[in-house]
């Protein structure tokens, strides 16, 4: 099952799926975060230092974990303008 998303403002919320230096533009610096939380789990993106719920901007694919998949959709956002997740796929 393929489904397509957009990385778009959370209702209610002053930040963005996928940008994980919550400067409100979904840059590959984001996707660049997010690969360094994926192998350093001690490394704080920026989001955590503004918000406790950062995990639901950057676990873009939902699996709960923060992955090199997560970081691959998210520089697929930048280069295309919308990523596409397999869920239930490995």
């Amino acid at each position: 099952m393929t489904f397509v998303l957009l990385c778009t403002v959370v209702p209610s919320s002053e930040f963005i799926v996928c940008d994980a230096d919550s400067n409100n533009i979904v840059t590959a610096a984001d996707a660049t975060f997010v690969l360094q939380k994926s192998m350093i789990d001690t490394f704080d993106l920026p989001i955590q230092n503004k918000t406790s719920d950062w995990f639901k901007y950057v676990d873009v694919d939902e699996d709960g974990n923060i992955t090199a998949k997560d970081a691959a959709y998210i520089f697929q956002k930048t280069l295309t303008g919308i990523f596409e997740v397999k869920y239930g796929s490995s």
